[in-house]
């Protein structure tokens, strides 16, 4: 599950990292490093008209040195061997209908006796390759899956879910991750999903699909975030490159292009980047935090400490950082912090059903069992997940039991 997402300054933005959850299909949007930058000295010369400006950091500004070996098409990342069909059949000939080779075809990929796919993060690989390799990451899975299904007359597509904010650490860096999985069926109201953490997803989530060629921007984006990660920011600066070639219109893609150009020590290039991105969401709170390194480094330090509490502001506006809060506090036996910051997460989004049972686990530890009871029910409500309801209802049964009066 790792399409990666925005990423947040650790320096600029504290945020609060409990229970790291990976999730399929994310996609990264920006690496925010911790090394700090030695100004401006020596930076390439950067074009006075802004459309030359774009042209100018869409065009490597100067880091790009001797082309390298040249990058996956995107229409590759599609493509499948005869291998790869031949176990696609075999896989599904017992299938007498659309919805049992879809079962079939998914059991088979991860059986021990069929591809036996075993998950690993960093494999950002084509369909062809994941295959031989036998591991894949959710990108990777959601692009073999789709892959394999098309070539059996299975309308698979990418389908982009809006999932509550989900942040990881990975090295110096915090990761915001975003979610996409493998959607069958036009219509808006009966759909199946192939996703690889279910747990993770929730048809309540405003979702849509998009096309192949956004989904090969993600694509792209992942390869330059595993990249850097791996001190290769040069090499990702190419794939981050073609990500916007792509889809020039996501703010994220922007944003995480600037992250490489700050991490690279091209200060101009890294300000042209985040402007765009910016521009394209004014509310993208990676970006601000972004931004505010960026101008740290520029000397500009009022713009700096402006752009540092607007990213202040969104993230205490954002009902998810109050949540992970919550679920710090928790772990950390700190119940009273614990009810401050569910109570702050709720009254910003009482919608989610995860809000209302934390405070239940919170009110039960304070011994409140006929309030935490309360939230719990509303959990139930708030959920339209069967499976998920009954785990509810067994939490009420426990609290039930545990403040039962003793007999006699």
């Amino acid at each position: 599950m790792t399409n990666w997402g925005e990423i947040m300054d650790t320096t600029s933005i504290s945020l609060a990292l409990s229970q790291v959850r990976r999730i399929s299909l994310l996609t990264a949007s920006g690496l925010l490093l911790a090394a700090s930058l030695a100004g401006c000295a020596g930076q390439p010369a950067t074009p006075a008209d802004p459309d030359n400006q774009r042209a100018w950091v869409l065009g490597g500004a100067g880091e790009l040195g001797e082309p390298g070996p040249a990058l996956v098409e995107p229409q590759q990342l599609l493509e499948i061997s005869e291998e790869m069909r031949q176990f696609t059949r075999q896989a599904t000939v017992t299938g007498k209908n659309e919805g049992e080779k879809i079962r079939l075809l998914v059991e088979a990929l991860h059986a021990d006796d069929g591809l036996a796919l075993r998950y690993d993060a960093t494999a950002t690989l084509t369909p062809q390759d994941a295959f031989a390799q036998r591991r894949a990451n959710c990108m990777t899975h959601t692009l073999l899956f789709i892959a394999l299904a098309r070539d059996i007359g299975i309308d698979a597509r990418f389908n982009h879910v809006e999932i509550p904010p989900i942040w990881d650490m990975r090295g110096d860096h915090v990761v915001l991750y975003r979610h996409i999985n493998a959607r069958i069926g036009a219509s808006q109201s009966l759909f199946r999903i192939v996703d690889l953490t279910p747990e993770e997803y929730d048809p309540a989530y405003r979702q849509w699909t998009i096309t192949d060629t956004e989904a090969a921007a993600q694509f792209f984006n992942n390869r330059a975030v595993d990249l850097q990660a791996q001190g290769q920011a040069r090499e990702g600066l190419r794939y981050q490159l073609r990500a916007i070639e792509l889809d020039p219109e996501q703010s994220f893609l922007w944003s995480n292009l600037g992250h490489l150009y700050l991490g690279i020590g091209n200060v101009r290039a890294a300000e042209i980047s985040i402007r765009t991105a910016l521009k394209l969401d004014p509310d993208s709170l990676s970006a601000y935090g972004t931004a505010t390194r960026i101008y740290e480094a520029l000397g500009e330090h009022q713009r700096a400490l402006n752009y540092r509490r607007q990213a202040e502001y969104l993230q205490r506006r954002n009902p998810y950082y109050h949540y992970q809060l919550a679920e710090q506090a928790f772990a950390r036996n700190q119940p009273l912090r614990a009810l401050d910051e569910s109570k702050k997460a709720i009254s910003l989004y009482p919608e989610d059903h995860r809000f209302f049972l934390l405070l239940g686990a919170v009110l039960s530890r304070l011994d409140k069992p006929e309030l935490a009871r309360k939230s719990i029910e509303v959990a139930i409500t708030l959920t339209a997940d069967e499976n998920l309801r009954s785990r509810y209802r067994s939490k009420l049964d426990r609290i039930a039991a545990a403040t039962k009066p003793a007999p006699g």
